[in-house]
């Protein structure tokens, strides 16, 4: 049986489960219990996440699937700058690539572009957005150009977000059970693929 690992955000905790009923019998999936939230506390914590694995040896997983950005992005309380501003998120995009390349020894690497917001009904803290929708496709660009470089495959949830109804979200960022299921199955979708292209190879 193929391990997977999942690691990411509170949309990762929205589809996990869902992606591991998709593939069961085709390979068994893992993540942490908690919110990955942003880039760097992903690259502080990863280590220790693979750690705490009880049933699988990091060495085994043959595929990490992963997200950040959504936190990235945000500005808390009218700060004026991202959390993680765009220069810093590029480099540790890098880093996690090389610190999943250490702890997962023969995993291949996807990484899941990140979701859209409903702009219509976006939070602002001290006249300034929390996120926009410009944010995140610029820092989507940022992700596609570092993986292209790094040799990483792209799993395309921006897109199968924007094809999801209003109706079926939980808030402005967030999806409900239904809108879940359908980034579930792009993810087990990209897994397969990505899968399946290494046992070509």
């Amino acid at each position: 049986m193929k391990h997977v690992y999942l690691l990411g955000d509170s949309i990762r905790l929205g589809y996990g489960e869902l992606v591991r009923e998709l593939l069961a019998g085709f390979a068994d999936v893992h993540f942490p219990e908690e919110n990955c939230r942003f880039s760097l506390n992903t690259l502080c914590f990863l280590h220790t996440w693979a750690e705490q694995m009880e049933d699988v040896r990091p060495e085994e997983i043959d595929l990490v699937h992963w997200n950040n950005g959504l936190w990235d992005v945000c500005h808390f309380e009218g700060d004026p700058l991202p959390l993680v501003p765009p220069d810093v998120y590029e480099a540790t995009l890098r880093r996690i690539v090389q610190r999943i390349r250490t702890v997962f020894p023969n995993a291949k690497i996807l990484f899941a572009l990140t979701t859209c917001i409903d702009a219509s009904r976006t939070k602002v803290q001290r006249g300034v957005p929390m996120r926009t929708q410009a944010e995140i496709d610029a820092y989507n660009a940022i992700a596609r150009r570092v993986m292209a470089e790094e040799g990483v495959g792209l799993d395309r949830l921006d897109e199968a977000s924007r094809l999801i109804p209003p109706a079926d979200r939980a808030d402005w960022v967030h999806f409900d059970p239904t809108g879940s299921a359908v980034l579930a199955r792009c993810a087990a979708q990209a897994i397969r693929g990505a899968m399946d292209e290494r046992k070509e190879g």
